[in-house]
């Protein structure tokens, strides 16, 4: 595919899924079976990224990732992107707090056959999550899910450019 398909086949990933919540169309965008990678290097599937796209969308409904910076090649396109959403579901363990979150991240997707293969991700989890605990910062819960942000493990809705 040349690096114009690419880019819209990623917008396409960003807009239908994450903008829109069309969890539908990923066997559309995903290659079958193909293993995806966040900042941990951990493997996940369709499934999980269904799952992801559930959990975020019913803690954030107006959840919407803006594309800041795109660049492309003939197999794979990088992104730089910022997310924001407003509060209104439970999210990690986190009673609705009706702020306006946000997050920003990069995101590698590697393109092959017309369908994304592989994403590689880092975003910026820590502060989504000191958002969402602030006001909350001296609490055990808060300090708690910090630390497992701090320490390597990824909130289950944290997962593949989405947040």
């Amino acid at each position: 595919m040349s690096a114009t398909a690419n880019q819209a086949l990623v917008r396409t990933f960003f807009d239908a899924v994450w903008n829109q919540g069309d969890e539908t169309i990923l066997d559309n965008l995903l290659a079958p079976r193909s293993g995806r990678s966040i900042a941990t290097r951990l493997s996940r599937d369709t499934a999980y990224i269904r799952a992801n796209v559930r959990i975020l969308r019913a803690a954030f409904p107006d959840w919407r990732v803006t594309i800041e910076e795109m660049i492309a090649m003939p197999d794979r396109v990088l992104t730089r992107w910022c997310a924001e959403g407003t509060h209104l579901g439970s999210f990690m363990g986190f009673a609705p707090t009706g702020r306006r979150i946000s997050a920003t991240g990069i995101s590698i997707f590697y393109i092959t056959g017309g369908r994304i293969q592989d994403a590689r991700v880092s975003r910026d989890s820590l502060s989504m999550l000191r958002q969402v605990c602030a006001g909350l910062s001296k609490g055990p819960t808060a300090q708690r899910a910090i630390s497992t942000v701090t320490d390597g493990e990824q909130g289950e809705a944290l997962a593949l450019g989405g947040g």
